[in-house]
């Protein structure tokens, strides 16, 4: 049996208010605080504390990768 780790996002007027998934396990509420905590290692890793722009574009595109690869988790855990 597949126990999904997320639910599609509802609206207040509408079933579907489109991107966005919600945790409803506690494997889904580990996919978030992983991800989150990930995102914070990156801004240290990347020392954008001290206002070095030239790191900048690195942390984005890391950044872009993180998100992409917690939104496919969400997509592949969440029920169809």
């Amino acid at each position: 049996m597949t126990q999904y780790w997320f639910r599609r996002r509802r609206g207040l007027f509408t079933k579907d208010l489109g991107w966005g998934w919600v945790p409803t396990s506690w494997e889904g509420w580990v996919v978030i605080g992983a991800t989150l905590a990930i995102v914070v290692g990156t801004f240290f890793a990347f020392d954008l504390t001290n206002g070095s722009y030239g790191r900048g574009l690195g942390f984005l595109l890391s950044l872009i990768v993180i998100i992409m690869i917690s939104g496919r988790v969400s997509e592949w855990k969440t029920k169809p």
